[in-house]
């Protein structure tokens, strides 16, 4: 079944990079740091795993990369995986340019 999407319609290539990250977002008013795992990345973003149950579409959030401290990158949630599907546990994030 077609998806619609051509193969080349990514935007930029995606980098497996099984690296250890926090995340900051805002939880009833209040910033919140998570741990998270950076499973993939892109130039335009990154595909997270960890518990984020709380995250919406459309959130604004900050990924820290434990290697990379003063990296912070200001992201907006995309998608969020859908419990029981292979995705769950995880969010896909679109970073902003600034």
């Amino acid at each position: 079944m077609p998806t619609g999407r051509s193969p080349d319609s990514r935007r930029s290539e995606r980098v497996v990079r099984r690296r250890r990250a926090s995340i900051v977002a805002n939880i009833r008013g209040q910033p919140e740091r998570f741990p998270c795992l950076i499973v993939d990345s892109s130039q335009n973003g990154f595909r997270l795993r960890g518990l984020f149950s709380k995250l919406r579409r459309g959130q604004t959030i900050e990924v820290i990369p434990e290697d990379e401290p003063f990296s912070t990158v200001s992201c907006n949630v995309v998608w969020t995986g859908a419990l029981g599907s292979k995705q769950e546990g995880q969010i896909g994030v679109h970073a902003e340019k600034g």
